[in-house]
């Protein structure tokens, strides 16, 4: 989904440099200070897993009254640590989806969040999408999430990502409202936020990547459809 959001930013031109926007070119006053890998690190190889960058934040570090600082400051901590694969190489990361996100605030002047309700969830009439847990706290008007506790039994939980993980996971929607979401890359259907060609690229093998032994280079595509549905 966030990928979708960033293609929408690619398309209408809030990335001057398309796919090919670097964090360099977003966030220049960081250059000095960051790992010098990251700096020509493109949008797209972040999309791909192919940015190098380790598969977790540093969940310490994240400062500021808004969540667009707060999301920053975990980018800069994060940049400023070494590499955890070679750029170029295939590496599951969840740091940079984040940092793929906190770009696209810096471009837009817009938080991550409310850009996935204009440029996505409000156009696919998506109406039941929220962030973090699904539900009211301390209430059971939706399921609750479980987690073994320190007995090794299960116990119940209304936890999700912290705010800050946005872009790389903190969504829930129902099983109708995500079906919207998947038709889009149904062939018959007229797509309904990005030309075809776009919505095709996300969900393309990346060519050019190193995979490690036993990974497809479909598992690397940018949009492909694995996601928690929670209802």
């Amino acid at each position: 989904m966030t990928s979708v959001m960033l293609a929408t930013l690619v398309a209408d031109g809030t990335f001057e440099g398309g796919w090919d926007t670097t964090i360099g070119d977003v966030f220049p006053e960081l250059t000095d200070e960051i790992e010098r890998q990251y700096v020509n690190v493109t949008l797209w190889q972040l999309v791909s897993m192919a940015s190098g960058l380790k598969m977790q934040p540093e969940w310490s570090r994240s400062t500021g009254s808004s969540i667009i600082e707060r999301r920053y400051a975990i980018v800069r901590a994060n940049l400023a640590s070494p590499p955890a694969a070679a750029v170029g190489a295939y590496h599951y990361s969840n740091v940079g989806y984040i940092v793929a996100g906190a770009m696209a605030e810096r471009a837009s002047g817009v938080s991550w969040e409310d850009l996935m309700r204009e440029r996505l969830f409000t156009p696919l009439a998506m109406s039941s999408v929220g962030f973090g847990a699904p539900g009211t706290l301390a209430e059971v008007d939706q399921p609750w999430g479980h987690r073994r506790d320190s007995e090794g039994e299960w116990a119940p939980n209304q936890v999700d990502n912290l705010p800050y993980f946005g872009p790389a996971g903190t969504v829930h929607v129902s099983l109708e409202d995500w079906a919207k979401f998947v038709a889009l890359w149904l062939p018959e259907s007229p797509p309904a936020i990005l030309d075809r060609r776009a919505l095709d690229k996300l969900v393309q093998p990346t060519s050019g990547a190193t995979l490690p032994a036993g990974v497809s280079g479909d598992t690397v595509a940018a949009g492909f459809l694995a996601t928690t549905v929670q209802i």
